[in-house]
């Protein structure tokens, strides 16, 4: 290089104008480009990541080397950031301009270096998720496929099952969805499969195993559906449609748990003597396993009647409730000598068997009708007539003595309704019953004389026969 210019000031000496010219050196420099080098220039660079280039001189100075491209279509620059936007081949390009070397030099522009990248379809990921698992039995279930290390991905999802398809769903955001409720109980391999798109390869999820309970059936049993209060009874729940079924099951009385018990061989088994007198309605829950789902009993009904009572003058008496009252729970039934809570005995009678009254409560009772029978002693309801305490007409009217039920042989039935006829209680759901056989005066003060059980006028119909015979005798003697 040669610098040219006058010499006034003392290059060839002072007031010299003579001319001359001088040759100054600019010192070269090279530039070293990553990635790759000229001799292998390409490498590839998957759709939609990023890579930093950088590309260093051999001699110092401040002048910065700057990048570019020539193949916008396939690729940006950001700085030195270069991203790969579409597939094709990708040209960029390291520059360092002249300037000073930071050791009182100068350097020369750089030879440019240039270098191709190939892009590529990215590569991305498959993550296959479940919302629950396990999965009730025909119940939906829903299977997402999230895409990872992909670029702006579009095209479709498939779900499947061994070879059995289960869906096939778009990409929407990097992501898919399938929900079905076709899975039989059991087990089953689930994958999802990307079919790719121009700027994404293929991609398929590992297996994922789902499982869908099976869904037992609970039967509920026992070997009677009526006992005396006081005696054991056991209640068993057999399983059926189930996958070796473990766990237990919760037998209850309405909402009061009776007990739990394990399963074995598909049933379950409870005794219990701690039923009350009334009717109820036993259930039996299956707390489901590992492979099976809960699975609840249809209620059992069963009635719980009271022991013999004894009566005030001696003897039992046996009660039997009936009805649809479930939940209606009966207490304090008894026999008395005379009415109590200061009712009065009815006018004109005498109780000889005495009051016999019960107390029932519960929601059951709401509204409810409970049926009575009481079967006496042979003979005893002879001449008595039934006769009910309480409001005739229902609800909260005055309470009295009324005819109230039907005798049959040695028995009475009637019933008595939640603030109906003859509930001596207003509160709804509760139920004061006192009942009675009655002995009436008859017409003139005097007490009627009671009738005789067809056992009794046979019993008396032989006695005059034999008497007869014994007086016709008696005239045939000599």
């Amino acid at each position: 290089m040669q610098c040219w210019g006058a010499n006034t000031n003392g290059q060839l000496g002072i007031d010299s104008d003579a001319q001359s010219t001088q040759a100054v050196s600019l010192a070269g420099q090279a530039l070293f480009f990553a990635p790759g080098d000229a001799g292998t220039p390409l490498r590839a660079l998957p759709l939609g990541s990023q890579t930093t280039l950088a590309a260093t001189s051999n001699v110092g100075g401040a002048s910065p080397v700057t990048f570019d491209t020539w193949t916008p279509g396939t690729c940006s620059l950001s700085g030195n950031v270069l991203t790969a936007t579409a597939a094709g081949l990708c040209g960029v390009r390291a520059s360092r301009t002249s300037g000073a070397d930071g050791a009182g030099g100068s350097t020369a522009t750089a030879p440019q270096q240039l270098r191709l990248l190939a892009s590529a379809q990215a590569q991305p990921t498959v993550a296959l998720a479940t919302g629950g698992n396990p999965s009730m039995p025909g119940g939906s279930v829903t299977f997402t496929a999230t895409l990872s290390s992909a670029f702006n991905p579009t095209g479709s999802i498939t779900f499947s099952y061994g070879v059995t398809t289960i869906c096939t769903e778009m990409v929407t955001a990097g992501a898919a969805t399938c929900t079905t409720n076709s899975l039989a109980s059991g087990t089953h391999t689930i994958t999802a499969a990307y079919a790719g798109d121009a700027n994404n390869a293929a991609a398929a999820s590992s297996a994922l195993v789902q499982k869908v309970l099976f869904q037992p059936t609970l039967t509920l049993t026992s070997g009677t559906s009526t006992s005396v209060v006081g005696a054991s009874i056991a209640f068993t729940a057999s399983l059926s449609g189930v996958a070796s079924a473990a766990g237990s099951i919760t037998f209850s009385d309405g909402a009061i748990p009776l007990c739990t018990s394990v399963v074995v061989g598909g049933a379950a088994t409870c005794a219990t003597s701690a039923l009350g007198v009334g009717m109820h309605a036993i259930t039996a829950a299956y707390a489901g396993d590992a492979n099976n789902a809960t699975a609840v009993a249809a209620p059992l009904p069963h009635v719980v009647q009271p022991d013999s009572l004894p009566l005030p003058r001696g003897g039992n008496a046996q009660v039997s409730f009936t009805g649809s009252a479930v939940g209606c729970h009966i207490g304090n039934i008894q026999f008395t000598a005379t009415p109590s809570n200061g009712v009065a005995a009815p006018v004109g009678g005498t109780l000889p068997l005495g009051v016999f009254s019960f107390i029932a409560t519960g929601a059951g009772c709401n509204n409810a009708t409970l049926n009575v029978k009481i079967d006496y002693p042979a003979g005893s309801l002879n001449g008595l007539q039934p006769r009910k305490y309480g409001p005739q007409g229902g609800g909260a009217g005055t309470a009295s003595w009324f005819t109230h039920g039907t005798i049959t042989g040695d028995s009475v039935s009637y019933s008595v309704t939640d603030n109906g006829v003859g509930d001596n209680d207003p509160t709804l759901g509760a139920i004061a019953d006192p009942f009675a056989p009655v002995l009436l005066a008859a017409p003139g003060g005097v007490a009627s004389i009671p009738t005789l059980s067809q056992w009794g006028l046979l019993l008396m119909s032989l006695l005059a026969a034999a008497v007869g015979i014994a007086a016709v005798g008696r005239k045939a003697a000599p």
